[in-house]
């Protein structure tokens, strides 16, 4: 027969065993978030760049053919090539 000692004790270890487990875990979360920051900036930084790039396209063209051309060939609309031709001189 088991002794409410014993049982205690079982249980005791137990809860040690689990809260060691809960710390892990709780590391493990806290590094995959650093990495997540981390892929985020880098995703962020590469939208910047594609954009970027995207506008002096956009503002090359548009120096070529007109910014009324540019907005039809591109389907966009006039005020945002105007815009964008703005923003880059």
């Amino acid at each position: 027969m088991i002794t409410a000692k014993a049982t205690v004790r079982e249980y005791q270890l137990r809860l040690s065993e689990l809260a060691g487990k809960h710390q892990r875990a709780i590391a493990r979360l806290e590094a995959t978030k650093a990495r997540r920051e981390k892929i985020l900036d880098i995703q962020n930084k590469l939208v910047d760049m594609a954009e970027h790039e995207v506008n002096q396209a956009v503002v090359g063209m548009a120096l070529g053919v007109g910014p009324d051309l540019t907005a039809n060939i591109l389907g966009r609309d006039l005020n945002e090539i105007r815009r964008i031709l703005k923003s880059d001189s």
